[in-house]
């Protein structure tokens, strides 16, 4: 096997239980079946309270890789309650990540961080950043706060 890839030997998804994590998990099992795959859902743990920051820092321990899915979906209301629950998720995960060090982090964000009147949809990481929800908002913070706390890892 060649590539980054090659060495994860365990893996952890936070949000493996939606509708991408499922699919994500469900390929990684299929095409990857040495590889030790922990998921960690709304079920298991509510990543929004400070209580769940030691339960990830346990998950991360011995991770080669993060895969971050989780978060309050726009969909269940755009509003300044769901940007603080989001935010709280990105909070009580980057503690975890700051602890644990591991070494590769995946986050899935959203196109809501170019902003909903956007009619381009051919964006690059040139395009410029211009959150219009608070749903974008939050994912954008999210950008920039993960990588940061993930950073002792690299």
């Amino acid at each position: 096997m060649t590539g980054g890839h090659a060495s994860i030997r365990r893996l952890v998804v936070l949000g493996h239980s939606g509708f991408i994590g499922t699919r994500l998990c469900r390929e990684i099992r299929a095409t990857r079946p040495e590889v030790d795959l922990a998921g960690v859902s709304l079920d298991t743990a509510d990543l929004a309270t400070a209580a769940a920051t030691p339960r990830l820092v346990d998950e991360f321990r011995g991770a080669d890789a993060v895969v971050i899915l989780a978060g309050i979906k726009k969909q269940l209301g755009d509003s300044l309650e769901a940007f603080e629950q989001n935010m709280a998720i990105a909070t009580n995960v980057s503690r975890a990540l700051d602890a644990a060090r591991v070494p590769r982090l995946v986050f899935f964000s959203s196109a809501e961080v170019y902003g909903e009147q956007t009619n381009d949809t051919a964006m690059t990481e040139l395009t410029p950043v211009r959150p219009t929800s608070y749903y974008g908002a939050a994912k954008f913070a999210s950008e920039i706060l993960l990588p940061i706390a993930a950073r002792g890892a690299t």
